[in-house]
């Protein structure tokens, strides 16, 4: 992964592209716990820390998370539901 970040980074670099590392998110699976979880990115250098295997993040519309399962998406869905259901109720 390194090695593709520092090929990424010097194409970056080659075409004036500034990437804000303090945006990009990390997600890792199946990593050993001794196993430092960040990684430095963009033009800066910027350190991204793993996220948590519970917390999700959106990606192309996906809601994603290392943990195994699928109660993070039937919890958002929930939630989806009830905002609706408040909406319409009065209507």
């Amino acid at each position: 992964m390194e090695t593709i970040i520092g090929i990424s980074n010097s194409f970056f670099k080659l075409n004036d592209i500034r990437i804000n590392g303090d945006k990009s998110e990390l997600l890792v699976w199946n990593a050993p716990k001794d196993v430092i979880k960040s990684i430095k990115m963009g033009t800066n250098n910027d350190l991204v820390v793993a996220k948590k295997p519970s917390q999700e993040s959106k990606y192309l519309g996906v809601y994603i998370r290392s943990q195994a399962g699928s109660s993070h998406i039937v919890k958002r869905v929930k939630n989806e539901i009830k905002s609706m259901v408040n909406l319409l109720k009065y209507k």
